[in-house]
């Protein structure tokens, strides 16, 4: 009977499970719209947010991605492309669609207040 192998596997297992990946870049969203989004990250859903929020969005890898807002239609009310090095130098977009404005940043970014445009119409 070996004794060693009890204390092999306990570092074994603590080298292995410090070796999954961490945290992604967090997006950063404001839905200043009067409908709840989808946001999705390569076609993949990350989540759905309430209408006028505003939040870290976590994401399901590193950059380079392709982000889209959804609404609960189905239309496409934003497409952005975020850059590999965005978590870096920061990057942010803002996009007015007719039920109010959609504002998303990643890394560091100074964000100024926003004043979004009243609504013209409902959300496609």
């Amino acid at each position: 009977m070996r004794r060693g192998a009890p204390a092999w596997f306990l570092l074994a297992a603590i080298v292995v499970g410090g070796c999954a990946p961490g945290p992604t870049t967090p997006l950063f969203l404001e839905n200043l719209t009067d409908t709840p989004v989808a946001i999705h990250a390569d076609g993949q859903w990350v989540g759905t947010y309430e209408a006028g929020a505003s939040r870290s969005v976590p994401l399901p890898a590193e950059p380079p991605l392709g982000i889209e807002v959804i609404s609960p239609s189905g239309a496409q009310l934003v497409e952005w492309g975020i850059g590999a090095d965005a978590p870096t130098i920061g990057a942010v977009t803002t996009s007015e669609v007719p039920c109010g404005t959609i504002r998303l940043s990643v890394g560091p970014v100074e964000l100024p207040s926003i004043e979004p445009l009243p609504p013209t119409g409902p959300c496609p």
